[in-house]
């Protein structure tokens, strides 16, 4: 505890229960420091999950529709969630 109050250089360290409360206090900020910047990067990973599934999903279904109409008349319109899964 000593070289701890040293390497800091603070005076109102003067016990060890004001230590333990001030790194509970500076864990307590990281945790939710790293809490944050993991919900950010968990936010933009879904967002970019999210655009590339919508470009996909509009380059099929365009293909789709683009079909050739007699295409339309002898298939199942189904085949287009079959070819997505």
């Amino acid at each position: 505890m000593t070289f701890a109050k040293q390497f800091i250089d603070a005076g109102f360290l003067s016990s060890a229960k004001d230590l333990i409360l001030v790194s509970g206090v500076i864990m307590l900020v990281l945790i939710a420091f790293k809490n944050g910047i993991k919900a950010i990067v968990t936010y933009w990973m879904a967002r970019f999950g999210v655009g590339i599934e919508a470009y996909f999903g509009s380059k099929l279904l365009n293909g789709f529709l683009m079909l050739p109409y007699k295409w339309h008349l002898t298939c199942n319109s189904a085949d287009l969630i079959n070819a997505v899964n």
